[in-house]
């Protein structure tokens, strides 16, 4: 696949490790919450890396709030981490509902415990999000997918496995 290719990508949020190089998708529509876009053009904060999305050539999708993206994909706010952080609700015909928490949390631990995450801009807000996915996990009998927590990404289908 050639990045021309690419014709659309929904971002999480904007920190360098999920939209770096963004600019250079010239041809693809980037999907993203708009207080996540105004924040992070203000930010000092080193996560934000503004020559990778501070282009006129990205052609930007602003959201507000929940939104779906296509029936079987669900993008739901989960601010906290960053200011416009957002998180995903993919369900899937055979694996049923799963929950992408992106950075709403880090570890398991952030969600049995009720911990606040190491990395956040607002822990009441980190907090409300790791209470949602948890009330939505238990509302949809959803897996959550959690990226940063050692011992769950052990367990993830990896390449050649995948989910259905």
């Amino acid at each position: 696949m050639r990045k021309e290719d690419i014709a659309w990508v929904i971002l999480s949020h904007l920190h360098f490790d999920h939209c770096g190089y963004i600019k250079y998708l010239k041809n693809a529509r980037i999907s993203v919450q708009r207080k996540e876009y105004t924040a992070a053009l203000s930010s000092s904060c080193p996560g934000y890396i503004q020559e990778d999305f501070n282009s006129d050539d990205i052609q930007w999708d602003f959201r507000d709030g929940d939104w779906q993206a296509f029936p079987g994909l669900n993008l739901i706010t989960t601010f906290g981490h960053t200011p416009g952080h957002q998180s995903a609700v993919v369900t899937l015909p055979h694996s049923g509902p799963m929950i992408l928490s992106f950075d709403t949390g880090d570890l398991q631990e952030n969600f049995t415990a009720l911990h606040i995450p190491g990395s956040t801009t607002n822990a009441q807000d980190a907090l409300l999000s790791i209470k949602r996915l948890n009330d939505l996990k238990t509302q949809l009998d959803a897996e959550l997918v959690l990226f940063h927590d050692p011992q769950a990404i052990e367990k993830l289908k990896i390449f050649p496995h995948y989910y259905d």
